[in-house]
């Protein structure tokens, strides 16, 4: 059998600064690009077909590349081990080179077995860190030195035409019956509705470029503007989520472009949040539990209703508190609020709704264009407040909304029963009186808020100040400093 190397691709799709491409490149056997959609991993709750259609599109636009050179990244469907040993009968694999994945507990463990029968059958897996995140670092220690180390230390220097001389050609149609994707499924990921943003390496530059050369002269006065937000940020999250894009290209791209004078703020908010977003995702890495425990045991059972109509309310956008079913329908339409407005989703939720937060984390998860497991439960519960360490923040929608869409652009722009609102009442439409309703012929389509966010946001204070101050959430609380949080 022809001795080969497998490059399997995760959360990495691209075709340049790739180190597992490089290493294969260097090695002695011709090599395949392989991606696995796994079924076990893609019915789990955090997955939606979003994710899967960004998926194909960005392997699709690698192909179309890889086409000049006779040669594609293989999609196999199917359970990860099984296609591997699939390939293990048709090949000679002698090493398997991948980027290491931060996910959640179902990848973690079909990594380990993946490893058990690599490692049983004489085959070298190397990984490589992905983005400065450091696998088994048990504490914080000097990570940050360590991120920027990472950031500026060698990138690939490979040109993609390279790649012809060690990709195999496309495997034959009989070696992939086992595991091609089910025509409905392939049906359903090859239509890619326009109003996500278009996946794939050409496309990340193209975002890339536009916000370093023109948007970032806005970025830190619009980014917690939900309207304003959607130009001025830099919109490279599902890039980076789904590796058309590293960090360290981004930063490397950043720290040497010639910024315009004035300009300094803006380029080290972003550097700072490129960091930021490796930081929480160092968060998952060193506990897996993030996704369903509550960090500081005590919270477990802080948040009692379990009413599934004010939970499906706020998953419709159907709350009656105008800025929340905006930034909901924003997201089910686009896949894309900017942080502020996915903080105040989470805040709503837990502090108005008294929610636990895993009854809605694994739906926006779904709704997330740039879901990374490593942001968004960390996140997620440091917005919940559930951590015991982070500073509570009980955000008040209504005040968000006057203070970040005064004008109520954002609200009009997603609630069209809302466009007749005058400014005044755009952000508590309950309080317009009924000579204002047919003076603005407002229609009665929008309902009722489901909560007085005023009374639940005190009673949410009080609930999660208590606990926090109390003698038992004290004893958790330098062990939980330790080892997530840089001292």
């Amino acid at each position: 059998m022809k001795p080969i190397n497998v490059v399997w691709l995760k959360r990495d799709l691209r075709l340049r600064a790739h180190h597992a491409i490089e290493a294969a490149l260097n090695a002695d056997q011709d090599f395949i690009l392989l991606y696995i959609m796994d079924p076990e991993l893609i019915q789990h709750h955090d997955t939606s077909l979003r994710h899967l259609q960004f998926i194909y599109h960005s392997i699709a636009s690698m192909n179309e590349e890889l086409k000049s050179l006779q040669s594609r990244v293989e999609i196999f469907y199917g359970k990860s081990l099984d296609v591997i040993e699939h390939l293990r009968q048709h090949f000679t694999i002698k090493s398997v080179y991948s980027y290491q994945e931060t996910g959640i507990l179902n990848s973690w463990n079909r990594d380990k077995q993946v490893k058990r029968h690599l490692d049983a059958q004489g085959i070298t897996w190397v990984e490589f860190q992905k983005d400065g995140v450091i696998r088994g670092s048990e504490k914080r220690g000097d990570w940050r030195k360590k991120w920027y180390q990472k950031m500026k230390s060698a990138m690939p220097k490979y040109l993609v035409q390279h790649l012809g001389s060690r990709l195999i050609r496309p495997l034959s149609q009989s070696s992939l019956a086992l595991f091609n994707l089910p025509d409905d499924l392939r049906n359903k990921l090859q239509s890619y509705p326009p109003l996500y943003q278009p996946a794939g390496e050409s496309y990340a530059w193209r975002y890339l470029n536009g916000f370093i050369q023109e948007r970032i002269k806005s970025y830190t006065y619009h980014i917690s503007q939900p309207y304003e937000s959607r130009k001025s940020c830099s919109r490279l999250s599902p890039y980076l989520a789904w590796g058309n894009l590293s960090a360290q290209q981004i930063y490397t791209v950043i720290d040497n472009y010639e910024f315009e004078k004035g300009q300094k703020r803006q380029v080290k908010a972003f550097k700072d949040r490129l960091r930021w977003r490796c930081h929480f995702t160092q968060k998952l890495e060193i506990n897996v539990h993030y996704e369903n425990q509550c960090i500081h045991p005590l919270y477990e059972d802080v948040y009692q209703n379990s009413s599934s109509q004010h939970l499906n309310a706020w998953k419709e956008g159907a709350t009656g508190i105008p800025i929340i079913d905006a930034c909901m329908k924003a997201l089910i339409e686009t896949g894309w609020v900017n942080f502020r407005m996915r903080a105040m989703l989470v805040s709503f939720l837990c502090h108005h709704l008294d929610i636990d937060w895993r009854e809605g984390s694994y739906h926006l998860a779904r709704l997330f264009l740039d879901y990374e497991p490593g942001i968004h439960y960390p996140q997620f519960q440091m917005q919940a407040g559930t951590t015991g360490i982070n500073t509570i923040r009980i955000y008040n929608p209504i005040r968000q909304s006057q203070q970040k869409d005064p004008q109520g652009k954002f609200i009009k722009h997603w609630i069209p029963e809302l466009r007749g609102h005058p400014e005044h009442t755009i952000h508590e439409p309950w309080k317009l009186n009924e000579m204002e309703k047919l003076l603005f012929e407002i229609t009665k389509d929008y309902p009722a808020p489901i909560a007085d966010v005023g009374l639940s946001g005190k009673r949410a204070k009080d609930k999660l100040w208590g606990l926090k101050k109390s003698y038992s959430a004290r004893e958790y609380h330098l062990a939980i400093v330790d080892k997530y949080v840089k001292r």
